[in-house]
C-alpha cells in the first residue's frame, strides 16, 4: 500500500476546502457512492496496487496530496529526474487520476487521496 502519501492534518484540510468539496460531492453522484466513502474498493484496491508496483510514482503522489499538482519547474537537476517525471506523468494519467493537459489530479484522482485518508486516519 502507498505509505504516508498525506498528513493527518493535510487530510483534514483537504476535507474542508471549498474546491475539494465540490469534487468529492462531484464524483460521488457520478459514481453513485453512499456519503461514507470516496471510492470503490475494487477501484481504489486496484489504483493502489498499480502504484505500488510503480514505486517511482509514490514522491510524485505525495506531492499531489501536498500541492493537487505536480510541480514541474521546467529545471531537472538530472536527466533522470525528467524521465522519471514523464513516466510518472504517464502511468497518472493511465489511471485517471490526473488531467491530462495541467497535470492537477481530477475529481477521481481528488477521491483517491480522500479515500487514502479515511483508510488510515478515520
Amino acid at each position: 500500500m502507498v505509505e504516508n502519501l498525506i498528513t493527518a492534518e493535510r487530510y483534514n484540510t483537504l476535507l474542508k476546502s471549498v474546491h475539494w468539496k465540490k469534487s468529492k460531492i462531484r464524483y460521488r453522484e457520478e459514481n453513485d457512492l453512499s456519503e461514507d466513502i470516496y471510492m470503490d474498493d475494487e477501484l481504489f484496491e486496484r489504483i493502489n496496487c498499480t502504484l505500488d508496483a510503480r514505486e517511482y510514482t509514490h514522491d510524485y503522489l505525495r506531492n499531489l496530496g501536498a500541492h493537487g499538482s505536480l510541480r514541474n519547474s521546467g529545471f531537472f537537476k538530472h536527466e533522470i529526474d525528467r524521465k522519471m517525471f514523464f513516466r510518472t506523468r504517464d502511468s497518472l494519467t493511465e489511471l485517471e487520476l490526473i488531467l491530462t493537459r495541467t497535470s492537477k489530479l481530477n475529481d477521481r484522482g481528488r477521491a483517491y487521496i480522500l479515500e487514502w485518508g479515511r483508510r488510515h486516519y478515520e
